[in-house]
């Protein structure tokens, strides 16, 4: 088959210090404010793809990383998780550990053959933290940078959202804008929730949501 990782940002792009922001977003913690999700590596991988100059990727990583947490640590390959990471599907504190793993997983064996082991076991949750798990994956594909695309499978696997089964349709329950004040939290049934992710765990607990 042919490899996933052909494409990327142009070779001007790909410069050396958006390696060393990008290594550097790997040792922060990958969300701030009590759930938010850092969007600094994919800011920085879009700003270097449109040309941005090394001087303002290094500020905009300066300004950016002020509302960010270093890791306090990251587990060892020898400690991590190993053939067990999918029993810390969905817990965000395993962060650490899953990132260890991802780590020495794509040093050992690539990225390309650890992507081709590992996201079948974590598209059953692709909605991790509304999509960023994948989003984040995707941007450190873009930018052929293994300590993001380590980054990006621990961060998906550790706010891994599985949302049920898909059940066979069994026609729309409302009309569309019954569904979207719903969704919106304007339904008695979805009260509002801060975080994206969140309304989606309870609209997946609607009743008829699975054959929708």
């Amino acid at each position: 088959p042919p490899p996933i990782l052909p494409h990327g940002l142009p070779e001007q792009a790909r410069h050396p210090v958006l390696r060393q922001l990008l290594q550097e977003c790997a040792l922060q913690q990958p969300e701030y404010r009590g759930g938010l999700s850092s969007h600094l590596p994919m800011a920085l991988t879009a700003l270097a793809g449109m040309g941005a100059s090394e001087a303002r990727l290094q500020a905009y990583a300066v300004e950016y990383s002020q509302r960010m947490s270093p890791l306090l640590s990251v587990t060892t390959p020898a400690t991590s998780p190993d053939a067990d990471w999918q029993a810390l599907r969905g817990q965000i504190g395993a962060y650490p550990a899953l990132l260890g793993y991802f780590q020495h997983q794509v040093t050992q064996q690539g990225a390309d053959a650890v992507l081709r082991q590992v996201l079948p076991e974590l598209m059953p949750g692709v909605g991790a933290a509304a999509f960023h798990g994948l989003i984040r994956l995707a941007y450190g594909v873009l930018a052929q940078s293994d300590s993001e695309i380590a980054a990006g499978l621990a961060y998906f696997a550790a706010r891994y959202l599985d949302l049920g089964p898909l059940l066979p349709a069994s026609g729309v329950v409302g009309g569309p804008d019954q569904q979207y004040l719903a969704l919106a939290g304007k339904s008695p049934l979805l009260p509002p929730r801060d975080l994206i992710f969140a309304s989606m765990q309870d609209a997946s607990r609607l009743p008829g949501f699975a054959a929708q």
